[in-house]
């Protein structure tokens, strides 16, 4: 069974691997370990599995297994997006059983490359790159609900000065604030007219008393919150 492995941001481990027939994703969350099973379907043999993370912390798989013209790729934001096969051009290749890899630039954008082989209607065999959108990736997420924002919190458990990142994707009211555990807001951080854009904060933990926290991200009606251990 393949494997793939990333640190995120936080240096905990993310694993992308197979199991029985399926592709599935591994992940601790600084508290316990966490698995998405049944992302795709990948086969038996020759499988491939590449995993990459993007600024935000979010896996990308790029997989094929033997018989598969083309690689295919997926991704995670609060749900699995299957983006179906990767093709950079229109010649009539075959990378089945062929390695392949993806990373991301400073940009964010994706990049993959594999080898491929070809018979018809010449025979060649050689190297493939795409980068940013590829054809069926595009058309895909087109038709996908754009995501308000995502937040990511670390250390977790933190002990001093608490990292939070988030993304606003649409302008308008937004709050970030701490809760305990009883549901009371113990900080706001952040509240205002926000535009799109990436975001970070630097939150000095130590007025806070050891316990579970929650930040929560609000904007307009919609809510995303992340749990975090405070310790001594």
């Amino acid at each position: 069974y393949p494997i793939s492995f990333k640190l995120d941001s936080q240096d905990h481990p993310s694993i992308a691997h197979g199991y029985s027939t399926g592709l599935a994703y591994t992940w601790w969350d600084g508290v316990s370990w966490n698995t998405d099973y049944g992302i795709a379907s990948i086969g038996w043999l020759e499988t491939r599995i590449r995993l990459a993370l993007d600024s935000l912390d979010r896996p990308h798989i790029l997989y094929n297994h033997w018989g598969v013209v083309f690689p295919r790729y997926c991704y995670k934001d609060t749900f699995w997006y299957m983006c179906g096969p990767v093709e950079p051009d229109s010649l009539g290749s075959d990378c089945g059983g062929s390695d392949l890899n993806l990373a991301f630039d400073s940009n964010d954008q994706p990049h993959i490359s594999y080898k491929f082989s070809q018979i018809d209607p010449q025979s060649m065999v050689g190297l493939k790159h795409a980068k940013g959108t590829f054809t069926g990736v595009e058309e895909t997420r087109n038709k996908m609900p754009k995501p308000r924002f995502a937040l990511q919190v670390y250390p977790n458990p933190v002990q001093g000065v608490l990292n939070i990142k988030y993304a606003v994707y649409t302008q308008t009211e937004t709050e970030l604030s701490i809760y305990d555990v009883a549901g009371v807001m113990v900080k706001r951080i952040k509240q205002g007219y926000f535009g799109p854009g990436y975001y970070r904060e630097k939150i000095d933990t130590e007025n806070l008393s050891s316990g579970v926290y929650f930040i929560v991200l609000r904007q307009g009606s919609n809510e995303v919150s992340k749990k975090f251990l405070i310790i001594e």
